[in-house]
């Protein structure tokens, strides 16, 4: 019995076990270093460009934050269009300051998070309602969702009698009903009726017909010849991005020719085009056959 009682008093509790402290994360970014900038907005971007640069965004965040993970990845593309690069920005500097207080904490108190996980936690909190449910069609939303505008309570009309005996309009009511006796309007008022349109003048000159140019035919690239092991989405993201490539190198060849006052967004073209052509090289490593 002396054994079992010293045994027991030696065992840690669960309390004592949880209120053991966990070590703080290693030192991250500051929250200057921690920004992701690819230069200026261009004013006017084609389909091919913003997709490249939401791809070459979400890709340099990934990497600040060490996910390389497909669902992460998807979330970090669908945060950038839906949320845009300023908010995205502003959740990585705040991330940088929990960081350097220690971090986070999970949910059952057992570890603290990644940076990633940090991140993408204090983004949920962030993010606005119709943002998070198609990013996380399965979660609660953490906040308040937005009140939705009740239309079953309809204003009632002047003079609508009330219910009960002593209400305005009921039997209860002196003075106040509509009056009785040969004066009192019968039946509907007769509808007024509506004064035709003008017929159009006939010298008035007839409208002509516009008709839009054809679209532009798709660009068409030669995608080289990848490893068999290579999933089947590597092929698409590649010609993707070497559409992308070529959209922009054209587009920086018409800005050069403008005047030098004139060539608005050329450096954020020139980075963008460095930033796809990098990808495509990683892509062209990783599976070459």
């Amino acid at each position: 019995m002396g054994q079992m009682n010293e045994q027991q008093t030696n065992t840690p509790s669960t309390d004592e076990v949880n209120k053991q402290e966990i070590p703080p994360n290693d030192p991250w970014l500051s929250p200057d270093e921690a920004v992701v900038d690819l230069g200026p907005m261009p004013e006017q971007m084609s389909d091919e460009e913003r997709k490249a640069r939401i791809e070459a965004f979400a890709m340099r965040v990934a990497e600040k934050l060490g996910e390389s993970d497909d669902m992460p990845l998807g979330q970090l593309r669908k945060l950038t269009e839906l949320c845009g690069e300023d908010f995205i920005n502003k959740v990585l500097r705040k991330t940088a300051e929990v960081e350097a207080k220690g971090g986070l904490l999970t949910h059952d108190g057992t570890r603290r998070r990644s940076v990633g996980g940090t991140f993408f936690f204090l983004a949920k909190r962030r993010m606005p309602y119709t943002a998070f449910t198609i990013i996380y069609p399965d979660q609660n939303y953490p906040g308040d969702p937005p009140k939705k505008k009740r239309t079953d309570d309809k204003p009632k009309k002047q003079g609508q009698k009330g219910k009960g005996k002593g209400g305005k309009g009921g039997k209860g009511a002196k003075g106040k009903g509509k009056p009785k006796g040969k004066g009192a309007p019968k039946g509907k008022a007769p509808r007024q009726q509506k004064s035709p349109r003008p017929q159009q003048r006939d010298n008035q000159p007839e409208r002509k017909r516009t008709h839009r140019p054809p679209p532009a035919p798709r660009q068409q690239v030669n995608v080289p010849d990848l490893s068999p092991a290579a999933p089947p989405q590597v092929a698409a993201k590649l010609k993707q991005l070497m559409i992308a490539a070529e959209t922009f190198r054209k587009k920086i060849a018409s800005l050069e020719a403008k005047p030098p006052d004139q060539r608005f967004g050329l450096e954020s073209t020139r980075k963008l085009l460095a930033n796809t052509e990098r990808q495509i090289e990683d892509l062209k490593k990783r599976y070459a056959k």
